[in-house]
């Protein structure tokens, strides 16, 4: 209003329009901000400048992304704000005389001591301020500056803070391994870290840093208590337990803020389950000693394990940690999904229950950072069948991998394997006939003989067929031969007649080697021998 009045005492106005624009406002009370210049103090920060991009670019960045944005920041930096006028906070230890505006810094207690005796207990405002002490250069007052220092700083030097300074300390654990927070403290923590250190020591005080982002709520917005959008950690926890809660937020990436999803939630808590559940079904058959070689879906399998092991591993290294929950989930997924399936009538030899118990300890041991009650539980339960040392799966050693059990060429035609036996179960619930019920033959058609050819074995097994026709061809094609003739048919009545002697046996909780009679009563004759 001031511009316009000396405007239109000059004669100089032409036209005034009223022009609607975004204006800050108080995220917490919505009252807009007013902005008022005042005086601070500031650290002069231009000429670290050179020596701050020399040490960001020697920090491992995940995502890497970030440390080129950081890069940027720093590159622009401008002298950065000491003091804030508030009441509350670090007081700032500047002394100014009141006549000859002499002033000093005290940097601690003892020191402070040498200007006076008269030291309070707590040194915030407003007893700090009762300490005065007459000027050496004018033998004026010395008082205090009213400021208090900007909170960032106290953020800024607690990498040294924490260690209390102390000499072998700060050799051994300074500067840090990892830093991690949140996007947005690119420009605030990981910045005044690096400034407060320089300062002080003349060194970063980080190695690498790892940038997560934030959890928005279902349609995209900021969570806020202002909102009622906010979603409660103890919430999440109470319906679906914190190792779920955590194992969900492993799997988000690193640098990406994220809608909140239960729905996901529930997935992380059923594959879950489905790990517990793997380890009381190798409950029933700790005593097999049923002897045999390793077959091709047992080679599999360990190659899987080995693999994830040695991925993991790397990716742990690079501290890329968003992106382990995912292999480690998909392992032991697998182990329960696919390897017992393919297992399930050589569950009693000694070498297919040995192999699902090293997958199974490898699995829990690298998702025990990830998930670690569920993990612990599970471990407890296999420590006296296994005859674990460790008192704790935390104790345990992390897991090693053997590169001469990789066979990535094995693993990928695996991939392609199983969506090849999927189509063919497909196309029997399609005709309505159960993978207990033989069948003469499937055909495929395929453009990867080789694969169908080196796994054809288990393809007949898991499908359930008498022969594989593999056919070279540009299209993915499979087809079953439904034709069933007297042996299928005799085969088949046995299969369904020993599921339900099975189901029998369970239900009167027998034990394996438990001896039975049995008695058969049909409406068909079949011969069973």
């Amino acid at each position: 209003q001031y511009f316009i009045e000396a405007l239109k005492n000059r004669d100089a106005l032409i036209e005034t329009s009223e022009v609607e624009h975004d204006y800050p406002h108080c995220w917490r009370c919505h009252n807009p901000v007013i902005f008022r210049t005042t005086t601070q103090w500031f650290f002069k920060v231009e000429d670290l400048i050179p020596k701050f991009l020399q040490q960001s670019k020697k920090v491992n960045w995940v995502p890497k992304a970030y440390g080129d944005s950081y890069v940027k920041w720093i590159e622009n930096l401008k002298d950065n704000v000491v003091t804030r006028q508030r009441y509350w906070g670090t007081p700032m230890p500047l002394w100014q005389c009141e006549k000859c505006d002499e002033k000093i810094i005290i940097g601690s207690i003892s020191e402070l001591k040498k200007y006076s005796k008269d030291i309070p207990k707590d040194l915030h405002k407003p007893w700090i301020d009762e300490v005065t002490f007459k000027c050496k250069k004018c033998n004026g007052m010395m008082k205090r500056i009213p400021d208090v220092l900007d909170v960032w700083l106290d953020s800024g030097t607690v990498s040294w803070n924490c260690l209390n300074n102390d000499e072998t300390l700060m050799k051994k654990f300074y500067p840090a391994d990892l830093i991690l927070e949140a996007t947005e403290q690119t420009r605030l923590w990981f910045y005044m870290l690096q400034l407060c250190s320089n300062i002080n020591l003349g060194k970063n005080s980080f190695e690498k840093a790892y940038l997560h982002g934030m959890i928005r709520d279902f349609e995209g917005k900021k969570m806020s208590k202002s909102l009622g959008n906010i979603i409660s950690p103890n919430e999440v926890i109470e319906k679906y337990g914190v190792d779920s809660f955590r194992f969900y937020f492993h799997s988000l990436n690193a640098g990406k803020d994220v809608n909140f999803s239960w729905d996901e939630l529930k997935i992380k808590l059923r594959n879950l389950d489905v790990l517990v559940n793997t380890s009381n079904y190798l409950f029933n058959y700790f005593d097999s000693d049923k002897k045999s070689k390793l077959e091709i879906e047992d080679k599999w399998i360990l190659s899987r394990l080995n693999s994830t092991v040695k991925e993991v591993t790397e990716l742990m290294d690079q501290y890329r940690i968003d992106e382990v929950a995912k292999l480690i989930e998909d392992l032991f997924l697998e182990l329960s999904r696919t390897y017992i399936k393919f297992v399930r009538d050589r569950v009693e030899e000694k070498i297919v229950v040995e192999t699902i118990e090293k997958v199974l300890l490898d699995s829990l041991k690298m998702l025990s950072i990830i998930s670690p009650f569920v993990t612990e539980d599970v471990y407890q339960k296999l420590k006296k069948p296994l005859k674990l040392k460790e008192e704790s799966i935390h104790l345990e050693k992390w897991p090693k991998f053997d590169s001469k059990l990789i066979n990535k060429k094995l693993e990928e035609e695996m991939i392609y394997v199983q969506n090849i036996i999927q189509d063919s179960l497909a196309q029997r619930e399609k005709i309505q006939l159960g993978v207990r019920w033989p069948l003469l033959e499937v055909t495929i058609h395929t453009k990867n003989v080789k694969a169908i050819k080196y796994l054809e074995e288990l393809i007949k097994k898991q499908v359930n067929v008498k022969k594989v026709i593999v056919k070279e061809s540009k299209e993915e094609k499979v087809e079953l031969n439904n034709h069933l003739n007297p042996e299928l048919l005799k085969e088949g009545y046995t299969r369904e007649l020993i599921r339900r002697i099975q189901d029998l046996r369970k239900k009167s909780n027998l034990k394996k080697n438990d001896k039975i009679e049995i008695n058969i009563k049909s409406s068909q004759e079949f011969d069973i021998n």
